[in-house]
């Protein structure tokens, strides 16, 4: 399954903590391909082996004080 979700960092948040944030939150069976910032808004893309894992994957990154309004864009078999 590919998804792409589309990311809104924190202003305050600097490319350190955003990355290693991201690494944190992702589940065990999910891989990042891309990963995009542009100013206040970013974007990632990727796989995983289950529609549970990215479920959780998006509302670990909405707990995060660095992500708002985490929006899956796609999700497809």
């Amino acid at each position: 399954k590919i998804t792409a979700l589309q990311v809104l960092q924190a202003d305050r948040a600097g490319g350190f903590d955003l990355v290693r944030s991201l690494a944190e939150t992702v589940p065990q069976d999910t891989w990042l391909s891309e990963f995009k910032v542009d100013g206040s808004k970013g974007g990632l893309k990727g796989a995983s082996l289950s529609y549970q894992s990215v479920s959780d994957f998006m509302r670990r990154m909405e707990e995060s004080s660095l992500f708002q309004e985490v929006i899956l864009k796609s999700s497809k078999q």
